[in-house]
């Protein structure tokens, strides 16, 4: 059943590009906080 309502709530893309555009941001902002991390400790 959570399934079929996840499934459901992601059938529009607008959900789809606003989830994509989130999971970019958390990726760039982690990446880009171990870069400063490194360049720090190095």
């Amino acid at each position: 059943m959570g399934y079929l309502f996840f499934n459901e709530s992601f059938i529009s893309s607008e959900t789809l590009i606003n989830f994509n555009t989130k999971l970019i941001f958390l990726i760039g902002l982690f990446k880009m906080n171990n870069a400063v991390g490194l360049s720090q400790r190095g």
